[in-house]
């Protein structure tokens, strides 16, 4: 179930990638710097190969890419991402014809790109970001303003030329014209032909974060601006800048719809790790998979052979949940990746793909997780690399928004459209679904009232103080709109579909249900697939040639 599987860009990648062998399909080194440096030495390749084009915005090759890194290297994924999806991004989506060039340089390999938006006072809260933009003259003073203002967790820092700095823009008269995104040079040679390529822009310091409990092959930093120069020309100004007489001017008036637009390249960036978190998680279910159907324990009577480990109920219906849960995830986020391609960045996409980020994080943690409990000791081992992706993908909880509040943004998006639609079925309202039973029925109108009452709760006076009364049953509304969206996107699959609807709604998978995969030779029909289209992703991994190669006695 490779995300997209058969897709001509992935077959592009895949034989490209392959003239490289020993930089890519290789283990990640324990140390960090040595990760680091591989990661980065992978980067540089990849930039090399011009398999991404600007058009690709536009399209999911960008997405097909990410999916493909994850595999080999979640840390590269992740500063791919950083590179091109999101500096990258917010020069295609705020930016102009000008700004457009240096995205060209970009995606050519000439340059290297970081996102400079959270702060050590403010990660979620980003209408109260301290870093600051003064127009003076024909240039921008950019300032952090303290050490509350100074950029942490910027992924690529220490090797990025230029930061796209998120921070609140004030005219020449002092006027606060809220939230904009400026181009900064971090290194000074970008400016100046006669500096070398390590001297930094003046007024810029970058200080690295050091190791951290995963994702070790990217160089996360602080970057502080002290009272930086930049002409007036490096604002992004697709939603509002200045005019030749020096005037803020914008098609906008709304501070708030001008701030959300501004935001609203986030949401590619969402769809990236939603997609991520898939494909960690179904890496270590592959391995975790390979590993159990090898491995016997216990010899029964009448039996020649000791058992297979996941022929135990206690393994097979953790597979059985984490291979259906995987199903509709995956279908989810290419439904996520179409809707993108025909909406853009809409509210609704941007409401789905909070959403989904969240709930594929969630399960992805839960998945690695049991993938490592289910390999025993061996899952343990830094080799077979089960504990490395459940460190990578933790964070992924709450970095491109944190999850309880991006949970919170989707449940509104649906409160607003059932305010629309009172008297509609929302989930029908949403989408044209087919419904997939009496009892699929029944769970969608159960839905249905608890989101009215939950709208009618949060009806009164001082808004506010009741939403926060009632955060408990905003996250439940989420989470449970987020799993119906999933159900309702087919039925194609009864199997798959009964193993999940028992899951998510009776939290166990029955007996029976467990007897069809067996007979049916569910699991062992996923490795033969995976290993006839992505061996070469697991191949140096021991535990998925257990027992052979897996001693060098």
């Amino acid at each position: 179930m490779v995300l997209f599987e058969g897709h001509q860009k992935l077959v592009e990648i895949k034989k490209y990638i392959s003239q490289y062998p020993e930089l890519f399909y290789q283990p990640i080194p324990q140390n960090w710097k040595e990760n680091r440096d591989i990661t980065d030495k992978q980067l540089e390749k990849i930039l090399e190969s011009k398999l991404i084009s600007i058009k690709d915005f536009e399209n999911e090759n960008i997405f097909v890419l990410g999916e493909y890194l994850h595999y080999l290297n979640p840390s590269l994924a992740i500063k791919m991402g950083v590179d091109i999806v999101l500096f990258g991004g917010a020069l295609n989506f705020l930016g102009n014809s000008e700004h457009k060039k240096v995205l060209q340089e970009l995606v050519d390999g000439k340059i290297k790109g970081c996102f400079s938006m959270t702060e050590i006072g403010h990660g979620s809260n980003l209408k109260h970001l301290m870093t600051k933009a003064k127009k003076v003259g024909d240039k921008l003073i950019i300032d952090s303003q303290g050490p509350e203002g100074v950029k942490c967790w910027i992924g690529g820092s220490t090797i990025a030329d230029y930061t796209t700095v998120f921070c609140h823009l004030y005219d020449e008269k002092d006027v606060h014209q809220g939230l904009h995104a400026v181009l900064v040079p971090l290194k000074d040679y970008v400016v100046n032909s006669n500096s070398d390529k390590n001297t930094l822009y003046p007024g810029i310091s970058i200080q690295d974060m050091g190791p951290k409990l995963g994702l070790n092959g990217i160089d996360n930093g602080y970057i502080k601006f002290n009272k930086v120069e930049v002409p007036v020309g490096n604002l992004l100004n697709r939603y509002g800048g200045f005019n030749e007489k020096g005037d803020y001017i914008s098609n906008i008036k709304n501070k708030d719809v001008r701030f959300g637009l501004m935001l609203s390249a986030l949401s590619m960036g969402r769809i990236s790790i939603a997609m991520g978190s898939y494909s960690i998680a179904y890496k270590a279910f592959i391995i975790a998979l390979k590993y159990n159907l090898q491995r016997r324990q216990f010899l029964f009577k009448n039996t020649k052979d000791e058992k297979r480990i996941i022929e135990y109920y206690s393994q097979l219906q953790k597979f059985a949940i984490i291979y259906s849960s995987l199903y509709y995830i995956r279908l989810g986020i290419l439904d996520l990746v179409e809707l993108y391609k025909k909406e853009g960045f809409s509210k609704k996409v941007h409401a789905i793909s909070s959403l989904l980020k969240v709930y594929s994080s969630w399960m992805a943690v839960k998945i690695t997780g049991w993938c490592r409990e289910m390999c025993g000791g061996h899952g343990y081992l830094w080799d077979n690399q089960i504990g490395l992706l459940m460190n990578d993908v933790n964070i992924y909880q709450t970095f491109e928004g944190d999850n309880s509040v991006l949970i919170q943004q989707g449940t509104k998006w649906l409160l607003d459209e059932f305010s629309k639609n009172k008297f509609v079925g929302i989930m029908r309202y949403l989408k044209s679904y087919t419904l997939l039973g009496n009892k699929i029925e029944k769970i969608e109108n159960r839905f249905n009232m608890e989101l009215g009452e939950l709208a009618f709760r949060l009806s009164g006076k001082n808004k506010e103080q009741l939403w926060l009364n009632n955060l408990n049953s905003i996250i439940r509304i989420g989470l449970d709109y987020t799993k119906l969206h999933l159900i309702y996107l087919t039925n194609d699959n009864k199997l798959i579909m009964n193993i999940y609807c028992s899951y998510v709604y009776n939290n166990e998978v029955p007996n029976e249900l467990m007897n069809l995969i067996l007979k049916q030779k569910l699991l062992e029909n996923v490795i033969d697939k995976w290993d006839k289209t992505m061996i070469e992703v697991t191949e140096y991994i021991p535990i998925t040639k257990y027992p052979q190669y897996y001693s060098k006695l």
